[in-house]
């Protein structure tokens, strides 16, 4: 059977690995080329343009290819279905981004659900639009693209012999009343700090849905290990406020630290790669949070036993016996983040991208400056010092049986100090 500190070891790294994990997968990317797929239609001269404008008066020709066979035929029906019905057809809903296919879904909600007097009204309008400003808004679809990766059937035959940034005219030998735009890209390439990727999650992060599950598994493990009993005459720290510590360790310095320079740069590889010097300063912060799980890890092994003439101490260090007669003096401690610390997590907040991701840092920066730790420091006749660290960072008593401590340290030859000395660190002395 595994021993206590052993235990409490594995359900901190289980917990670090989900939530890291996750991180990681959430923004592992998996850039190839890709092929953008759209209707091609006629202009209002019933014409099919034969060219594409790139902008900045360069003009491209658009070549025809007749293609055949049943993935294509798979390929022309699912794209006309898609863009007729306004809303990818089951098992492409992957093929346009989230914000799109809400939309879309949206539209078509709202558009089913118009009478004859809307729809009236909406033919009325496009008619005095284009009548007053010669312009078209008649509702076409929520959106204009499909997006399919080069290496998927049925383009991994043709792409190759296509040239990155060209598009071409896809038509079926048995049909040319249908016709297809095709673009073809080379791989994305992520530049960092700016980058606004527009294609599809699915073909940018394709792994981000396991991210989830990797999160969920660390959080299963943390809670399933075995936790141990604690006896009427020790003094432990509560599990509930142990389980609160870990939250903090993590929500405060480990995850975010970790995971704003990959959110930043936008990929997990990208990050370690080519960016580490701009991450190196937020993942040694991150550093400290795995170290104060470190301190959590201590803390749930932690275990004071009162008994009639000494207490015994004992954790991931061993144990320590402390006979009452070797006390001189108890003094009132309390612990402080360091001003550094608190200054940085109120530069990171500035870095947010989002309101969403700047309110939350705010919140955490906030609850750092005002967190302080209360203990005791058992001043010892050999000149050693010995901490006990009774409450959680808001100040409360946070160990169960401590007034037995208190009861067990009132005793004649042992003297109390009168005001708390303030300890300005990341980590609390235990020593």
């Amino acid at each position: 059977m595994l021993g206590r500190n052993t235990l409490e070891i594995l359900r901190r790294v289980a917990l670090l690995a989900g939530l890291l994990g996750a991180i990681c997968l959430a923004y592992l990317t998996r850039f190839e080329p890709m092929v953008r797929v759209s209707m091609d239609k006629p202009d209002s001269t019933g014409r099919f343009v034969a060219a594409t404008d790139l902008g900045e008066g360069r003009v491209q020709a658009r070549d025809l290819v007749r293609v055949s066979g049943p993935q294509w035929d798979s390929l022309f029906a699912g794209a006309s279905r898609s863009f007729a019905e306004n809303v990818p057809i089951p098992g492409w809903e992957h093929r346009i981004t989230a914000r799109d296919l809400a939309t879309a879904r949206k539209d078509n909600a709202e558009r089913h659900a118009m009478n004859a007097a809307a729809k009236a009204d909406e033919a009325d309008r496009v008619k005095r639009l284009k009548e007053k400003y010669n312009v078209d808004v008649t509702f076409t679809g929520s959106f204009h693209r499909l997006y399919f990766a080069a290496s998927e059937a049925p383009f991994r035959d043709a792409a190759p012999k296509w040239t990155p940034g060209t598009s071409h005219v896809l038509l079926r030998d048995a049909d040319d009343r249908t016709r297809l735009d095709v673009f073809y890209n080379s791989a994305y390439r992520i530049h960092g700090f700016s980058d606004v990727i527009t294609i599809p999650a699915a073909f940018s992060y394709p792994y981000r849905h396991l991210a989830p599950w990797v999160a969920l598994a660390g959080l299963l493990l943390y809670f399933l290990l075995p936790w141990g009993r604690i006896g009427e005459n020790v003094v432990a720290y509560t599990r509930w406020r142990l389980i609160l510590g870990d939250v903090a360790t993590s929500g405060l310095l480990v995850v975010p630290f970790f995971g704003i320079p990959i959110a930043v740069i936008g990929g997990t590889m990208e990050t370690v790669v080519e960016f580490w010097p701009f991450a190196l300063l937020f993942w040694l912060l991150a550093a400290l949070g795995v170290a104060g799980t470190l301190w959590s890890v201590s803390a749930s092994a932690y275990r004071l036993a009162v008994g009639p003439d000494a207490l015994v101490v004992s954790g991931l260090s061993g144990e320590v016996v402390i006979p009452y007669d070797q006390v001189r003096t108890v003094q009132a401690v309390r612990l402080r983040p360091p001003q550094w610390l608190i200054t940085v997590s109120w530069l990171t907040a500035l870095l947010g991208r989002n309101s969403t991701a700047t309110a939350g840092q705010v919140g955490r920066s906030l609850l750092l400056g005002a967190s302080a730790a209360n203990g005791l420091r058992l001043d010892l006749r050999n000149g050693a010092h010995h901490y006990i660290w009774f409450s959680d960072q808001m100040g409360n008593t946070s160990m169960q049986h401590f007034e037995r401590l208190g009861q067990a340290l009132h005793r004649d030859g042992i003297q109390w100090g009168d005001d708390p000395v303030e300890i300005r660190a990341v980590f609390p002395p235990s020593h």
